[in-house]
């Protein structure tokens, strides 16, 4: 009888370590799981700005007199406004995801390149500033208006280094 009982002690000893290996490898598969979600979600990002790159530039080249003649501030009609418009909106939308994905990602180089490489853009293109800067400053009246929590930091932040660019370049 005793020996039947050490047998079953062992078998459940047994079980037990089985049951456990198993919740040990379902935790792996559920992270390695997450993981490749992960991985497929950032490349699903990578894809789009690229799509919304691969857009502007498009548009750009469809429209090169519209881009050239609305960047240095010259008269534009109502329909090449709204191409150069949408054209600023996408150079804004494209850099600001680019840094977001670099934060992210920690890649502190790749968003301060991206972040400067815009603000040169803007400082260097009177008529792209003014456009980008008007939309900037309606899209926050509607946050306030709103009560939508925090400050948009993209915006101050680069309005603050334009008028910098500005006062040395003044000097």
């Amino acid at each position: 009888m005793m020996s039947k009982i050490i047998g079953l002690e062992k078998i459940k000893g047994f079980v037990e370590i089985i049951g456990i290996i198993a919740i040990v490898i379902s935790l792996f598969l559920v992270w390695r799981e997450m993981e490749q979600n992960r991985i497929l979600a950032e490349a699903n990002f990578d894809l789009m700005i690229a799509q919304n790159s691969l857009l502007a530039n498009q548009t750009i080249a469809e429209n090169p007199d519209v881009w050239l003649r609305g960047c240095t501030n010259d008269s534009l009609s109502s329909d090449e406004m709204v191409i150069f418009k949408a054209l600023v909106a996408n150079k804004n939308d494209v850099a600001y995801y680019r840094v977001i994905k670099s934060l992210r990602l920690k890649e502190s180089y790749a968003s301060h390149s991206d972040w400067a490489d815009f603000v040169g853009f803007l400082h260097q293109n009177p008529g792209a500033r003014e456009i980008w800067s008007k939309r900037e400053e309606t899209l926050n009246t509607y946050r306030q208006n709103l009560k939508v929590e925090g400050t948009n930091s993209w915006y101050r932040d680069i309005i603050e280094t334009l008028d910098a660019l500005d006062e040395q370049k003044g000097n």
